[in-house]
């Protein structure tokens, strides 16, 4: 905000979605290559301003009508992506904008920005040495700006009257080199596209997804074999013709995919059409339609054919990008019970998930004759174990007929509890009647499906393919009427709140002192008891003779400490050590993916005791550190913000 005229900024991206098409645009005339974002500051108006929304592009010294120059070059020296951290100065003439995707601050006059006066400059920019800037703060009586910097977890301190970097501070960075060195892969517009605004985040933002539907078929692309292997027949019910098993390069609109959890659930895209399964036979878990890095590698194309790149990236920069993304990862469900244990509505509706007819048929070599949901959207929380990220939940990796003129894989449904907010859909003869009238405001305009084009999870299990009017009585489909209502409400419960590879309980946190004691005592049960599970690892920390230490469970009611040469404590002693007469004693407990830490409690620099090392030997640890408190982040939680 600004504080002399109370003008609001904004930063935000615009997508490009009612173009069409990936690929040099030489069949069609016209493609989205190096036009897929622009990156904004939307200028909000108090009162009668006129116009009172104002967005203002960042770049518009591109001409977006050239497309792709090897960088660097002069346009992309100038542009300013994915604008996020902002800060205004006290007089209010002066915005600092972080521009996560440029490895820039970019420095405007509000008036000229206001006015759309402004003209993109590298003499109004500060290259910030560590890449990724996110967040600022601004100390006008120093005339510094420190800038958080996301690609090396570091601070760089700015000198706002020279508008230059004058110092850099990594912090401690606990994250394995792999997350650190593929990150920027995601983000970095300057390097990932000629014109310098456009990166893989443009869409998957901050590594998920943005809510929209794209068509980025390609008029110049070939067809490819479509290797499988399938769920189901490869014959339309609809129709009773067979249907070819091949990748079109013309697929229509798709909604966006997140590039969370790929890891061990196959060929990517909705249609399975990034896969090894042409270059290798197919057998789980990592080879040909199952190998998910051969898969992510078929992706390189993009930088070319969408993004606007000079040329693809070398196999050392994508391997490296792999490395970085197979290992984001979804954070748990916030629908579940933190116990683990299913609400009656979802577990009935989990029942029904293994047994509900959808009115396919069988592939010969899969099982069963016809498929229930669990055929194809497969929860195994320990399916290929000892992968890096063992389980599936909703999908095999595998393709099937599903009432679409193309084939695709079956997606998993990991995320849909994010998808909510489409609300009406037009009549569809493939689903019963409902309510179809206009629902007034939306949160958003994509839904379900691989379109977005249905509202709600709800509406889908109306699906005539699930009832016994598509398939006939005694069929294990859903009934008419009532009951039906009843089962399809419990689809829905038990699909929102569907299971990822973190437990619920991952990432909770509780602090207990004196005074809390008999409010919180309860939740630090739980915590030990999902930690006895082995859904998690239970760390804790408080003060003792003044001192911070911490402490790791290691099961039966017992803690060991950080400090050196000191025997477990119970569970028991360390609570009363928390609720002690000490003034500001507290101890304060997280959960953490299990096998997932090193030390109970490191500094600084990592260090902890022997003791504490070797109970939890080769786990590698993630703690962030700030001043004397401890802030305990799961990284796969983490990561799988990315």
């Amino acid at each position: 905000v600004n504080p002399v005229n109370g003008k609001v900024y904004v930063a935000n991206t615009d997508a490009n979605n009612a173009d069409r098409f990936e690929g040099p645009g030489t069949f069609a005339g016209h493609s989205l290559r190096g036009h897929l974002h622009e990156s904004r500051i939307t200028v909000l108006s108090p009162g009668g301003g006129t116009p009172r929304v104002a967005p203002r592009h960042l770049n518009k010294h591109i001409d977006y009508s050239h497309c792709c120059a090897a960088s660097p070059n002069p346009e992309n020296d100038r542009s300013l992506a994915f604008p996020s951290g902002l800060a205004v100065t006290a007089n209010g003439a002066t915005l600092y904008v972080a521009a996560l995707g440029s490895g820039k601050v970019g420095v405007f006059s509000t008036a000229q920005l206001e006015a759309d006066t402004f003209v993109p400059s590298t003499a109004n920019q500060i290259p910030v040495s560590g890449g990724g800037p996110t967040g600022l703060v601004l100390d006008e009586d120093r005339r510094q700006l420190y800038v958080m910097t996301r690609f090396d977890d570091g601070i760089s301190i700015v000198d706002t009257r020279a508008g230059a970097e004058t110092a850099h501070v990594r912090m401690h960075n606990p994250e394995p080199p792999s997350i650190v060195t593929g990150r920027r892969f995601l983000y970095d517009a300057k390097f990932s596209s000629s014109h310098g605004d456009s990166a893989c985040a443009s869409c998957h933002v901050f590594g998920d997804f943005d809510s929209l539907a794209w068509d980025l078929g390609n008029p110049d692309g070939k067809v490819i074999d479509n290797p499988g292997p399938f769920n189901s027949t490869l014959v339309n019910i609809v129709t009773g013709q067979p249907m070819e098993p091949i990748f079109h390069p013309m697929k229509g609109p798709m909604a966006t995919q997140s590039l969370r959890g790929m890891a061990n659930h196959g060929p990517m895209h909705w249609r399975g059409d990034r896969t090894g399964g042409n270059d290798a036979p197919s057998a789980q878990p990592d080879s040909g339609t199952f190998d998910e890095r051969a898969a992510f590698a078929k992706f390189n194309g993009a930088f070319m054919d969408l993004l606007g790149r000079h040329e693809t990236l070398s196999q050392e920069e994508m391997n490296a990008f792999s490395d970085f993304i197979l290992q984001v990862r979804y954070p748990p469900n916030p629908n579940r019970p933190l116990n683990n244990v299913l609400t009656p509505d979802q577990e009935a509706g989990r029942q029904l998930f293994n047994t509900v007819n959808c009115g396919i048929p069988s592939a010969p070599d899969f099982n069963g004759a016809v498929l229930t949901c669990n055929s194809c959207h497969k929860i195994d929380p320990n399916a290929n174990p000892g992968t890096a990220s063992p389980g599936l939940f909703g999908s095999n990796g595998r393709g099937s007929f599903d009432f679409n003129p193309q084939l695709f894989k079956a997606p998993h449904l990991r995320n849909l509890y994010q998808k909510i907010g489409m609300f009406g859909s037009a009549p569809n003869p493939g689903f019963l009647g409902g309510d179809n009238g206009f629902k007034g405001e939306q949160v958003r305009g994509f839904g379900f499906l691989n379109d977005g084009s249905l509202d709600t999870v709800f509406r889908f299990v109306h699906g005539i393919s699930f009832s016994e009017i598509g398939n006939g009585p005694n069929s294990n489909s859903i009934p008419e009427g009532p009951e039906g209502e009843r089962q399809r409400r419990q689809l829905e419960a038990f699909i929102l709140a569907f299971p990822t590879n973190m437990a619920p309980i991952v990432g909770q946190q509780i602090t207990l002192t004196a005074s809390s004691a008999a409010a919180v005592g309860s939740r630090v049960d739980l915590l030990r008891q999902r930690a006895d599970a082995g859904e998690c690892d239970l760390i804790a920390k408080t003060r003792i003779d003044g001192d911070e230490a911490g402490f790791l469970y290691v099961g039966s009611g017992s803690f060991v400490t950080d400090r050196h040469g000191q025997p477990p404590i119970t569970d028991a002693a360390l609570r009363s050590l928390a609720t002690g007469t000490a003034p500001g004693t507290a101890m304060s407990g997280a959960l953490i993916p299990t096998r997932r830490i090193r030390t109970a409690g490191p500094d600084r620099t990592g260090s902890s005791s022997l003791s504490v090392g070797a109970a939890t030997q080769g786990r590698p640890y993630f703690f962030l550190t700030f001043l004397a408190r401890i802030i305990v982040l799961p990284l796969p939680t983490r990561s799988s913000q990315a």
